[in-house]
Parts: structure tokens; sequence; C-alpha cells
């Protein structure tokens, strides 16, 4: 798993239950997290961390 957050751009949790020690890798590695949100709040926490991720990186600058 230490690999797989290595070479991503962004990290998603889609499970409300997550191993510490991975979590301890995904905070390590200051990417931008999006984290698990009850089905309720989903679509709007997707549309924030995008907006987020794209605004920081110039994309939509």
């Amino acid at each position: 798993m230490k690999l797989a957050v290595q070479w991503s751009d962004a990290i998603g949790i889609c499970s409300p239950e997550i191993d510490n020690s991975l979590m301890e890798i995904i905070k390590a590695s200051k990417k931008p997290l999006l984290e698990h949100h009850e089905e309720e709040q989903t679509i709007d926490a997707h549309q924030d961390f995008y907006d987020t991720v794209l605004s920081e990186n110039g994309v939509l600058a």
C-alpha cells in the first residue's frame, strides 16, 4: 500500500474503517485526501475536493 500512496496524486478513502498504519502512511504523504463520507454527503464532499485540488494546481485558475 505504501507504494500505491507514493505514486498517487491524491487519495480517496471509501470505507469508514481503515487500518491505522495505512492512515499514518496516507497522512505522512501530505497528498490531497478525500476522507470517507456518509452517502448523503458524498456528492458535495467530492465536488469540494475536486474544486480544491484543481484550483490549487492551477487547472481552474
